[in-house]
């Protein structure tokens, strides 16, 4: 069986991942400093490593002697990882899991990204032409990371693949995000403030970026791929059927904030993707009507666990 080293398990997209993985095609092998509180999935193990630390990422690995490798963690927390000073400790942190998945055997490695990786203007984001972005720490360690892996694969023989993740929302999605956000509002009965909306983002359900990234995983394609649904409606359409759906659209008040300077079109090229022959599950109606459901148990638990 194959052997699938995951890191960032317990973050946004990580736990779409694992319930995506849990097929019985891997061995699915979690490292991260904190056991999960949920119980694991079948054929699914926590191991305990700080992966800051070579020794014990070398004791875990030297164990499981992983095939396969998806490297999700990293500094996500929304307003605090484009500049925080930690994406240069996860630079090192990265190399030094590569060299150890590649030492003890490890054939396949995809590490994710995303679209703030590129210089956002107003065209379809592609892999192969569209400018790269220096300009924030964040930007200048994925593309540095990205660069040397390329480098690191050619040299070796590793077989390797990065994701950029554009603009995803789903079940665990961090409660600040615009979904999540204008979701809680709603179905707490208070209004959802809003900017007028009119900037175009490609946004995609987590569960079919999860698929999209073991699409990538297995197949033996190099290179970057753009984990996005191909289209990028306004804003104010996906906040509008939010309120639709949940049967409160006089709660959401768009132009209520007003909007920080954003470029008016972000939208990635799928064509790769697609030829790995993925195709997102869900459009954006049954996407949204999965988070509110997911919405609506969770806050309803969190009343019940304070009484």
């Amino acid at each position: 069986m194959k052997r699938l080293l995951l890191t960032g398990a317990s973050g946004f997209v990580g736990r779409h991942v694992m319930a995506c993985a849990n097929t019985g095609e891997y061995e699915i092998h979690i490292v991260s400093r904190r056991e999960r509180g949920a119980v694991l999935p079948p054929d699914t193990s926590w191991h305990s490593a700080d992966l800051f630390d070579r020794a014990e990422l070398e004791r875990v690995i030297s164990a499981v002697r992983p095939t396969h490798l998806l490297h999700l963690a990293w500094e996500a927390t929304p307003g605090i990882y484009v500049h925080a000073p930690s994406n240069y400790e996860w630079v090192e942190a990265s190399k030094t899991l590569v060299r150890l998945f590649h030492r003890y055997g490890g054939r396949r490695a995809v590490g994710v990204g995303s679209c703030a990786e590129y210089e956002w203007l107003e065209r379809e984001l592609t892999e192969t032409e569209s400018p790269l972005s220096h300009r924030t720490p964040y930007a200048a360690c994925k593309n540095g990371l990205r660069e040397w892996l390329e480098t690191f694969a050619e040299e070796t023989g590793l077989s390797c693949a990065w994701g950029r993740l554009f603009f995803l929302y789903g079940p665990f999605e961090h409660p600040s995000r615009l979904v999540a956000s204008v979701m809680q509002a709603v179905l707490r009965g208070e209004p959802a403030n809003c900017t007028e909306g009119t900037q175009k983002r490609d946004f995609l359900f987590a569960a079919d970026a999860a698929r999209a990234l073991l699409y990538l995983l297995e197949s033996d394609q190099t290179g970057t791929f753009n984990i996005a649904s191909g289209s990028a409606p306004e804003v104010r359409e996906i906040v509008e059927e939010v309120g639709r759906l949940s049967g409160r659209s006089h709660l959401i008040r768009l132009g209520a904030i007003e909007a920080p300077a954003q470029p008016p079109l972000v939208v990635g090229h799928i064509g790769r993707l697609r030829a790995l022959g993925w195709r997102p599950e869900h459009d954006l109606r049954s996407g949204l009507l999965q988070t509110m459901d997911w919405w609506s148990k969770t806050m309803a638990n969190a009343c019940r666990n304070e009484e």
